[in-house]
């Protein structure tokens, strides 16, 4: 919450599910690198999500070690900017902020949409001109600038350069008005497969993402029959063996055994234990 009029538009939505909104500090949460995809990737919606939302924001990439610098001092750490379409599951992301935190919600395969590259920090001397502009399917759906942050770059990287920054993490700024969840009729405004997001950043370029069909959920895996008669079996084979062996009454020809038993499982385990006392001998 970094621009004013998406506080705007959003509040009254987090009230009625009883969150506290201030601005003494920047509000963040992490968007884990395993999410992270180029441009033009298609992004699978999750089966269980339908509050599915796109956010435009403009990202400062750090480009060296950053602790406890000032906001004079803040845009050095900089190495460039770029753009992240911060994809959301909003009645996911409602219960966690209930409970004080957000993390699956943003954090499912495919939704960080990061890109289309990195314009070096020298290109953009002041990043609070830049504007941001996010369709879908053609239609406007954000159109902000930089200099309607509640935090400028430079306060962002203050207040969070207290935990330490390192070369290669991402700050971004928050989106502007005009996401899903803020409209009075949300629903036909979510992303829906084979919607196209295109988020674009002045200067830096257009970052496009392809929503494809919902991930099918995975059944838990089939448990074969015969599974109690395979225990049996080499329950039986490792007790012939330990007689064989206590009677020194071994073959004098070499046996292979193969047995087909999943990996990890009890029978599994038995079954190399009887094929190392056969090799020991």
């Amino acid at each position: 919450r970094n621009f004013g009029k998406h506080v705007e538009e959003t509040l009254e939505h987090w009230r009625k599910q009883g969150v506290k909104i201030h601005f003494e500090i920047p509000m963040g949460f992490v968007k884990l690198p395993s999410v992270m995809v180029p441009t033009r990737s298609t992004v699978k919606r999750p089966p269980e999500v339908e509050w599915f939302d796109y956010e435009i924001e403009a990202t400062a990439v750090i480009g060296r070690r950053a602790e406890r610098v000032s906001e004079e001092c803040a845009l050095d750490a900089v190495f460039g900017y770029t753009i992240l379409n911060d994809l959301s599951a909003r009645e996911l992301q409602r219960k966690e902020m209930a409970n004080q935190s957000i993390l699956i919600g943003k954090n499912f395969p495919g939704f960080g949409p990061l890109g289309p590259w990195i314009l070096t920090a020298d290109e953009v001397p002041d990043p609070s001109v830049l504007k941001l502009r996010l369709t879908v399917n053609e239609e406007l759906r954000q159109e902000a600038s930089c200099t309607d942050l509640i935090f400028p770059f430079p306060k962002m990287i203050a207040h969070w350069s207290r935990m330490g920054l390192d070369r290669g993490d991402l700050l971004t700024t928050g989106s502007p008005e005009g996401v899903a969840i803020g409209r009075p009729d949300p629903a036909p405004f979510y992303l829906k497969p084979g919607d196209v997001v295109r988020a674009t950043v002045e200067q830096i370029g257009t970052l496009e993402a392809r929503i494809g069909r919902p991930r099918p959920r995975r059944s838990p895996p089939t448990r074969h029959k015969g599974g109690s008669m395979k225990a049996l079996l080499a329950l039986s084979l490792a007790l012939a063996t330990w007689m064989a062996s206590a009677a020194g009454s071994y073959p004098d020809r070499p046996i292979r055994l193969i047995v087909p038993f999943a990996p990890g499982q009890v029978t599994d385990w038995l079954a190399r234990f009887v094929g190392e006392q056969m090799g020991a001998e």
